[in-house]
């Protein structure tokens, strides 16, 4: 399913954010910096511990890590029409 915003992110069915305002802050950074798309890095949590970091995928050069996992992305429309 195409999702549709000003602001696409792309999060896996079991994933959340580590904070409630993740996505005001990259709205907001995306709109300051006039950008189309950004990534960040991404934690690996216990499921019961959500404190608990099991492991770091960072993020780098392009957007699969030297690990070959996906970090989290969000993109505008304009990035979204193309794929």
């Amino acid at each position: 399913m195409m999702g549709g915003g000003d602001i696409v992110g792309i999060l896996n069915s079991d994933d959340t954010y580590a904070e409630s305002d993740i996505i005001e802050d990259v709205v907001e950074t995306m709109i300051k910096a006039k950008v189309d798309s950004c990534y960040g890095n991404l934690a690996n949590v216990d499921r019961e511990e959500t404190g608990k970091i099991i492991r770091h995928f960072m993020s780098g050069a392009g957007f699969i890590n030297n690990t070959g996992f996906l970090v989290q992305i969000f993109l505008s429309p304009l990035i979204m029409n193309l794929c």
